[in-house]
């Protein structure tokens, strides 16, 4: 059974999608980068941009973390 989420993330100028920093909106991942990364309106000049993603949880059948 697959499980799917929507999130934001940063993606990069080269195109890689950097996972550590994945939030529930484009906001928070927006004010994440800000306290993050020193240089974020320099990244975004560069071409680095956050979007929004589909995560699918592939292996759901595992028992859940207590």
């Amino acid at each position: 059974m697959k499980n799917k989420t929507v999130c934001a993330v940063l993606v990069n100028d080269l195109g890689d999608i950097l996972p550590y920093t994945c939030q529930s909106t484009i906001s928070q991942c927006e004010e994440w980068c800000e306290i993050n990364f020193p240089a974020w309106d320099r990244m975004k000049e560069l071409g680095n941009k956050i979007v929004q993603a589909e995560i699918v949880l592939i292996d759901s059948q595992n028992k859940p973390i207590k």
